[in-house]
C-alpha cells in the first residue's frame, strides 16, 4: 500500500469544475466505451496466464496433471499449441470487454456517489473502488464460471463443451440463472477489498508520478503504465487465497448433486486439508507475472481512449 498523505496529492473533483459537466448518459457513455476497449487490451495480453494459473489452481491435489509452471506450459503447448493458451478466450473477450465497460461506468459512478461535488481525496478511490467491486461481481461472477469451466475440461475424460457457447447454454440451460452464479459468494469476498486496492493504490500511483504543476492529462505514458502495474498487483495483494477457493467452487461440477463443496467454509477446509496454507497459493505465478503487463495495458488503453473522447 502507498505510504503516501492525500493531502500530498492534486485532487479530483467528483464531477469536473473545469468544464461544463457531461450529463449522467453521455459520462456513462464514455466510460463503457473506453471500459470496452481496456477489456479488449486485458484480454489479449493476460488470458494465457490466467489459463496456466486456473489449471494449477484446479488440478487434481493426489494425481497433479503439472508439477508446477513450467510444467504447465510445456504440457499445455505439446497438447494444444498456441490455442491451448487462449483456451476459454471467447469467454473472457466477450466478458472482459462487457465487465471492464460496467467495471469503469461503475467506478465513475461510485466516485461521484462518493465524493458528490466536493474533491476527491486518496481514501475516496478506495471506497469507490470497494462500491465498485460490489457491484461488478454480478456480472464478473458468471462470465468466470463460463470460463473456468471450459479451461478446466482439460481434466475430464470425456469433455462436456468444447466452445464458449456450448458452456453457456449447456450451463444457463440445464440450470438456469441460479446456476450461472456459482461461485458469487467468494467472487463478492474476493471483490470489494481487491477492487478497493486495484482503483485506489493505481489513482495513488497516477497521482505521485505526475511532476509539480503537471497535470492528471499530461502523464508520461511510461507513469500510465507503471501506475498500472502497481494497481495490477494491488489487486492480489491480500485477497488470492479467496481467488483459490473462488476457482475451485468454479471449476466443481455444475450439478449441485455432484458438487464436493458445499460452499466458501467448506471449500477452505478441504483445500487446506489437502495442503495447508500453501495449497491457497496454487498458481500464484503466472497470475502475478500477468497481473503487471495486462492491467498496465487495461489501464493505458482506458485513459488513452477516455482523453480521446474528452472524459479524462
Amino acid at each position: 500500500m502507498l505510504l503516501l498523505s492525500s493531502s500530498s496529492f492534486p485532487v479530483e473533483s467528483g464531477v469536473a469544475a473545469t468544464k461544463a459537466p457531461d450529463s449522467t448518459l453521455v459520462r456513462s457513455a464514455k466510460d463503457v466505451l473506453a471500459g470496452t476497449v481496456a477489456g479488449i487490451g486485458i484480454t489479449l495480453v493476460g488470458h494465457p496466464f490466467d489459463t496456466l494459473k486456473v489449471r494449477l489452481q484446479t488440478q487434481s491435489h493426489t494425481n497433479p496433471t503439472y508439477s508446477g509452471l513450467g510444467d504447465c506450459v510445456r504440457k499445455t503447448w505439446a497438447a494444444e499449441g498456441a490455442k491451448g493458451f487462449y483456451k476459454g478466450v471467447a469467454s473472457p473477450l466477450v466478458g472482459q470487454m462487457v465487465f471492464n465497460a460496467v467495471q469503469f461506468a461503475a467506478y465513475g459512478e461510485a466516485k461521484r456517489l462518493v465524493a458528490g461535488t466536493r474533491p476527491m481525496e486518496l481514501p475516496d478511490y478506495f471506497a469507490a473502488g470497494a462500491l465498485t467491486g460490489f457491484t461488478v461481481a454480478f456480472v464478473e461472477s458468471p462470465i468466470d464460471l463460463f470460463k473456468t469451466q471450459l479451461q478446466t475440461q482439460v481434466f475430464q475424460p470425456k469433455p462436456r463443451f468444447t466452445t464458449f457457447v456450448g458452456t453457456v447454454s449447456h450451463i444457463a440451460s440445464t440450470y438456469g440463472l441460479r446456476g450461472c452464479y456459482q461461485g458469487l459468494a467468494p467472487t463478492i469476498m474476493r471483490n470489494v477489498p481487491a477492487v478497493s486496492g486495484y482503483f485506489g493504490v493505481y489513482e495513488g500511483a497516477r497521482l505521485a508520478l505526475l511532476a509539480p504543476g503537471q497535470k492528471l492529462e499530461e502523464l508520461e505514458s511510461w507513469k500510465l503504465l507503471a501506475a498500472g502495474s502497481i494497481g495490477g498487483l494491488a489487486y492480489w495483494a491480500v485477497t488470492y487465497p479467496i481467488d483459490c477457493i473462488k476457482s475451485a467452487i468454479q471449476a466443481d461440477a455444475c450439478n449441485p448433486k455432484e458438487r464436493r463443496f458445499a460452499g466458501v467454509p467448506d471449500a477452505a477446509k478441504q483445500l487446506y486439508a489437502e495442503g495447508g496454507i500453501p495449497r491457497f497459493f496454487k498458481g500464484v505465478a503466472p497470475c502475478i507475472l500477468r497481473a503487471a503487463p495486462a492491467n498496465a495495458v487495461c489501464f493505458f488503453l482506458y485513459q488513452k481512449t477516455a482523453q480521446f473522447l474528452g472524459s479524462a
